[in-house]
C-alpha cells in the first residue's frame, strides 16, 4: 500500500505553545492544521500554527471539523474552510480533510437529526465534493468504527482516507494514519496526535494541479519539439465502460446519443490540465494525470457532464501551442472549437453548454 513513510502531526488550540523548529528537528516533516469547525468556527490557534509551520519549511494539510445538520450545511462548512485558506494558496500541499466524528453525531441528534449511515456519508462527501470543485485535494478523516459500522464506503473510496487507527496496522486502505494520540514530540509540550503518511502528497497534489500549485512542466527526452504534439484521449460513457483511445483529430472519442461522463488526456510533449463540468452541478478539480484506476486520473465522477475545460502547458523553449477542443451536444452537431481557456473571439473558455449533456470529444494540439 505504502509508496513511502513520512512522519507527521496534527495539531489544534489544544497545542497552545509550539516550538516549530524542534519538531521539523524532531523529524517531523507534515502537519496537518484544524483550521476550524462548524459554522465558521475559526481554530483559535490556526494562524500561529500556519505561520509557525510554513516558517520552519514543513509541509501542511488541514482539517475541518464537522458540525454539520445537513449536506448543504456541510457544504458551507467546507466553504467557510477555504475561505480562511485563501491567503494560503501555493502554500498547502496536504489534502483538505472532513473530519466527521462522536461529537459530529451528538451535536446533530441533539438537533434532531436521525443520524444514519447515509447522513454521515452525505455529510463527509458534500464537503469533499465542494472543496475538489474549488480546486482543493480533498480528504476524509475516520476511526475504525466509522469505517467499519457508519458510513457507506463506497461512496467515499474516491477521497483519500486519514485513517485512525491505534491498533498497529492500518487495517484498511489509507494514505495517512494517525497512530497515536499521545506521542512525545520535541517542541510540544504533553501528547499530541502522531501520523504517518503513505503517499507523497505534496509531489502528487502538485502533479494533479491541486490546491493551486503550480505542476512542473517536464520535458520528456530529447528537449527539441517533437514534429508533431500528439494528444491522447478517451471518455467513459453512461453505458459504463471506457473507449478505446483516439489520437488527435483522426477520430472523435464518444458515441453518438450516449452521455460522456468521464474524459482522461495525455500528451507526448508537455503537459496538459483538464477538468469537467457535471451537468446540474459544477466544475470539478483539475486533473493534470492519466489513470483510469485513479479517482485523480481523470476528469468526472460518474455522472454526465456538459462541458469540458483544457489547457496546454508549453514547455519552456518552445514554440507556443494550445489545446484545441471542441464537443457535441447529445444527437447534435459540434460547438465551435475553443482554445485553452481563451474567452475571446467569442469563445467561453470551455467547450460546451450547462446544462446539455455532451456525446462527442475532439482534442488536438495546435
Amino acid at each position: 500500500m505504502a509508496d513511502t513513510e513520512i512522519k507527521g502531526i496534527d495539531v489544534s488550540t489544544f497545542q497552545k505553545s509550539v516550538d516549530w523548529q524542534q519538531v521539523k528537528a524532531d523529524g517531523v516533516k507534515f502537519v496537518i492544521l484544524r483550521a476550524g469547525f462548524g459554522d465558521g468556527n475559526q481554530d483559535a490557534m490556526f494562524e500561529s500554527h500556519m505561520k509557525g509551520a510554513l516558517d520552519a519549511g514543513l509541509d501542511v494539510g488541514i482539517y475541518w471539523f464537522l458540525y454539520s445538520l445537513s449536506a448543504e450545511e456541510a457544504r458551507q462548512e467546507a466553504r467557510k474552510c477555504l475561505k480562511l485558506l485563501e491567503p494560503y494558496k501555493g502554500k498547502i500541499n496536504y489534502p483538505i480533510y472532513a473530519d466527521y466524528e462522536y461529537d459530529s453525531d451528538r451535536y446533530a441528534q441533539e438537533q434532531g437529526v436521525a443520524v444514519t449511515k447515509a447522513f454521515r456519508t452525505d455529510c463527509i462527501t458534500a464537503f469533499c465534493d465542494e472543496v475538489e470543485k474549488a480546486g482543493w485535494y480533498a480528504g476524509w478523516y475516520a476511526n475504525l468504527d466509522y469505517i467499519r459500522n457508519k458510513v457507506d464506503m463506497t461512496r467515499l473510496k474516491r477521497y483519500d482516507l486519514w485513517l485512525a487507527d491505534y491498533t498497529g496496522g492500518p487495517d484498511y486502505d489509507c494514505g495517512m494514519q494517525q497512530y497515536t494520540s499521545s506521542g512525545q514530540v520535541s517542541g510540544i509540550t504533553g501528547g499530541v496526535d502522531c501520523n504517518t503518511a503513505f503517499r507523497d502528497y505534496p509531489t502528487r497534489i502538485r502533479d494533479k494541479g491541486c490546491n493551486f500549485l503550480a505542476p512542473e512542466v517536464p520535458v520528456e527526452g530529447d528537449p527539441q519539439t517533437p514534429t508533431a504534439i500528439q494528444a491522447v484521449y478517451r471518455v467513459r460513457t453512461t453505458k459504463g465502460s471506457w473507449l478505446p483511445e483516439v489520437t488527435g483529430l483522426k477520430d472523435y472519442a464518444g458515441l453518438p446519443g450516449c452521455a460522456i461522463t468521464d474524459v482522461a488526456i495525455k500528451v507526448n510533449f508537455g503537459r496538459v490540465k483538464y477538468r469537467a463540468h457535471v451537468r446540474g452541478g459544477g466544475w470539478l478539480s483539475w486533473i493534470t494525470g492519466y489513470d483510469l484506476n485513479d479517482a485523480y486520473g481523470y476528469a468526472g465522477n460518474g455522472k454526465p457532464i456538459d462541458a469540458i475545460q483544457v489547457y496546454y502547458y508549453t514547455p519552456e523553449g518552445t514554440p507556443y501551442r494550445k489545446a484545441k477542443y471542441r464537443v457535441s451536444p447529445l444527437n447534435g452537431s459540434y460547438w465551435p472549437w475553443q482554445r485553452d481557456t481563451e474567452t475571446t473571439g467569442g469563445q467561453d473558455g470551455y467547450a460546451g453548454s450547462f446544462g446539455r449533456q455532451i456525446d462527442r470529444f475532439q482534442l488536438e494540439i495546435e
